[in-house]
């Protein structure tokens, strides 16, 4: 992942998660990165929408609940991916691959 692209989802400057994406030169792989700060009482996190991906593309989606998940890569980019994070400084790491 270090010779593709970089994405930067989201920062602590805007809200109380950040979140980053990495895709592979080729596209075929991804990894996106959400971290949370602290957590408010009662609070979700918004959906966390990629970046760079194409879009009739189904993506294999691993690193979130009933797993492996597929999704086209306009829903990834438009609708998003609703990450769950609990407790302060809480993290995930998803894999996305190209299908």
């Amino acid at each position: 992942m270090s010779a593709g692209n970089l994405y930067r989802l989201n920062s602590f400057r805007e809200s109380n998660y950040a979140a980053a994406q990495y895709i592979s030169m080729d596209g075929s792989e991804a990894v996106v990165f959400v971290f949370l700060h602290t957590q408010k009482f009662a609070s979700e996190l918004p959906r966390v929408h990629l970046q760079g991906l194409e879009h009739e593309v189904i993506y294999q989606v691993i690193g979130i609940e009933n797993e492996p998940l597929y999704f086209k890569g306009k829903n990834l980019m438009h609708v998003g991916l609703k990450v769950r994070l609990t407790g302060d400084f809480d993290s995930k790491l998803i894999r996305l691959k190209r299908l």
